[in-house]
């Protein structure tokens, strides 16, 4: 009867150790995603509209933002000073528009702009052949984070993914990093409203004051062309 009941707990303990793996970093990384919604619900946004404005030191500017899908995106950004610059993406085509200037963009300027423009682009790190490695645990602030490094085609990154909050992370550039400071729901997905882009130069923090998602853009404000005939 004795070695029933031992076999009994070692079998409860074999149960119990195991329902308490470690998660690994891919497990860590899709908690994380699934914060920000239902991916089919995320899928169907074809296009969106935003305002931020991002305040440094030297003021507060404002970023406009409109993107269609696929590959169809358009950013003006308005400084404090009164410069303008305006980002513009038509499929495999960009350009630059600043005082007096029209610049073409560069190949992989033009990719970078897609990636960024996507709806979540987090979402698609895995079909664009990313690795996801878990280093050591990172505390700030007495919270400890899971540390990733996240490895794609042209960049390797590090994110922190707070424990007990999945919605808390910090991603690191080359020679910055950015925190999330609050997230709030539009229309049943999760998104970033605060943010701070901490560099060797001085800090900045963006707060997106407007979004909405499946906004009717007019399709000329992508027209490449319309811009190359104006003077600046």
């Amino acid at each position: 009867m004795k070695n029933i009941f031992l076999l009994f707990f070692i079998i409860l303990t074999l149960f119990s150790c195991d329902s308490k793996q470690p998660l690994t970093a891919l497990e860590i990384w899709h908690k994380h995603l699934d914060t920000f919604g239902d991916k089919e619900t995320i899928m169907q946004i074809e296009n969106a509209y935003s305002v931020m404005l991002v305040e440094s030191k030297r003021g507060i500017d404002t970023m406009m933002y409109y993107r269609a899908k696929p590959d169809k995106s358009y950013m003006e950004i308005v400084y404090s000073g009164g410069g303008r610059v305006t980002y513009i993406v038509n499929g495999d085509q960009g350009i630059i528009i600043a005082p007096d200037t029209i610049t073409e963009m560069s190949e992989s300027r033009v990719e970078d702009a897609n990636v960024m423009s996507m709806i979540y682009p987090e979402m698609y790190f895995e079909e664009r052949g990313y690795t996801f490695k878990l280093l050591e645990d990172e505390t700030i602030s007495d919270t400890v984070y899971y540390q990733l490094e996240l490895t794609g085609p042209d960049e390797t990154t590090r994110v922190l993914i707070r424990k007990d909050d999945f919605t808390d992370y910090r991603i690191y550039g080359e020679d910055s990093y950015m925190d999330i400071l609050e997230t709030k729901e539009v229309d049943g997905c999760r998104i970033v409203s605060e943010m701070r882009n901490v560099t060797d130069k001085p800090i900045n923090y963006g707060t997106i004051i407007e979004l909405k998602w499946n906004v009717e853009i007019p399709d000329s404000i992508f027209d490449l062309n319309r811009y190359q005939k104006k003077t600046y």
